[in-house]
């Protein structure tokens, strides 16, 4: 543009474009690099992931790990090397039988993560899938599953446990069985919650509308919003079954010798506490008291991961 000013034309300033920097344009981040940001910044979770792949990685190649053979009469091995302390031969001792303890320690975490990891994965899908039903349809579906849930969280589970382990046994399954039937109502309780405040929400109103069925909707568009309590739950759930299995085989009613567990082993060398044998209840005890500590960091750094408004 221009004006005349005195019989002369002038023209006029213009105002300069806005300059662009190239790179300065602000990177879209997907959730889940947004969190993986924010769990990569709790550096205590992130060692407790660590700690525990490196435990799932022992238990798992426990055969090519233990310095012994699990079964000491196989290996030939005499009761002449019973009650050894910990040494260079046997990092954590022998105990009354010549067995080592470090083997013994290997192979027992192949039960106790397993019993630990598969009650997480059934309760935790049970209790979700329960939860999910509950505050979606709500009225007559959510009294039923409710009063249920709540029916369960009024018995003691301690004498459910004791009671189921004494009647079926102590095989694996029972037990992960047994287990899974006592942990699923907190998440079926924590995920009904969310559901009833999600199927407010406009996007499920605008899914419904579109004509998606409940089951797509329940799963595509409302499940993906609920995760981060679900893996939360899971991963406590993990470090509360391991250590009520090894209450359960302290007491005599868990996994049954010849089996090998942590909490087996604990109870087994029981009356060792003030011995000179203690260290068989250290070292077991030690392996649960690391694996409980790693799975509750976890879940610490998990919730502060799925929180937008945490500072981690």
């Amino acid at each position: 543009m221009s004006s005349v000013v005195g019989g002369v034309e002038l023209a006029e300033e213009l105002p300069a474009p806005d300059l662009v920097v190239p790179g300065s344009e602000p990177i879209a981040r997907s959730q889940w690099e947004l969190f993986r940001r924010r769990f990569l910044r709790h550096k205590v979770a992130v060692a407790a992931a660590i700690v525990l792949v490196l435990l799932c990685l022992s238990a798992v190649f426990a055969p090519a790990l233990a310095p012994y053979p699990l079964n000491p009469k196989l290996a030939g091995q005499v009761l002449a090397h019973a009650r050894q302390g910990p040494s260079w031969k046997h990092w954590f001792g022998t105990d009354e039988l010549g067995r080592d303890q470090l083997t013994r320690v290997l192979y027992a975490g192949r039960v106790s993560l397993t019993v630990g990891l598969m009650v997480a994965l059934v309760s935790t899908v049970f209790g979700t899938m329960v939860g999910a039903l509950a505050g979606y349809f709500g009225r007559w579906t959510d009294q039923a599953l409710m009063r249920l849930t709540d029916l369960v969280l009024v018995v003691p589970p301690l004498a459910i446990l004791l009671m189921a382990g004494k009647h079926f046994g102590g095989s694996e399954r029972v037990i992960i069985a047994i287990l899974a039937v006592v942990f699923w109502m907190p998440i079926a309780r924590v995920v009904r919650g969310v559901f009833l405040s999600l199927k407010e929400k406009e996007f499920v109103e605008a899914a419904r509308a579109s004509g998606a069925s409940d089951l797509r909707i329940i799963v595509r568009h409302m499940l993906p919003n609920t995760i981060g309590p679900i893996a939360v739950n899971t991963t406590l759930v993990v470090g509360l079954a391991i250590l009520t299995e090894s209450t359960l085989s302290f007491l005599g009613f868990g996994v049954q010798p010849p089996t090998v567990t942590w909490g087996n082993m604990v109870g087994q060398s029981a009356q060792a506490v003030g011995t000179p044998l203690a260290y068989l209840v250290y070292f077991p005890g030690l392996a649960i008291f690391i694996t409980v500590l790693a799975v509750n960091f976890l879940g610490d750094g998990l919730r502060d991961a799925f929180d937008p408004q945490s500072s981690h």
